[in-house]
């Protein structure tokens, strides 16, 4: 396996840094972690171009979110994950924009808040709630995403 020519400038220079009076160690990546790191990053950069469903995970297997993707872009529902599992929150998107219901979930899974996006702006009455689920506030945004109104 080859590694990036980003690492071998690193990796040259270093080895070649010096005073001229001492030597330094080459420093090499024996463990090829630079390498693995590169092989990983290009392999989530190729999957997140791949169309239809996906799930995003966790170093331990837990879902971070999951949704579905055409031609790059989000689509439908997109739901994201507490790391305990609950849910954190559902977006709708068309095209990679957030177009639809959003609704956000405290973590101990009681509402927090909800409302619409359209085209990637907060529209209408959106009503935000405490960690008990009694409703706390209402906001309201005009259709360019302003806000006009609003209760405590």
């Amino acid at each position: 396996m080859k590694a990036p020519a980003h690492i071998l400038a690193v990796l040259l220079f270093t080895a070649c840094a010096g005073s001229g009076t001492s030597e330094r160690p080459i420093v090499q990546d024996t463990a090829g972690t630079a390498a693995n790191n590169e092989n990983l990053r290009r392999l989530a950069v190729e999957d997140s171009l791949r169309d239809g469903y996906h799930m995003y995970k966790d170093r331990d297997g837990r879902p971070l979110m999951e949704g579905e993707l055409l031609n790059g872009k989000r689509i439908g529902v997109w739901t994201s994950y507490l790391p305990s599992g609950r849910v954190h929150s559902r977006n709708v998107y068309d095209q990679g924009v957030l177009h639809g219901i959003t609704t956000v979930f405290h973590p101990n899974g009681v509402l927090y808040f909800t409302g619409t996006m359209r085209k990637g702006r907060s529209v209408g009455e959106w009503k935000f709630y405490d960690v008990e689920g009694r409703m706390a506030r209402t906001v309201t945004y005009d259709t360019t995403g302003a806000i006009i109104g609003g209760s405590k």
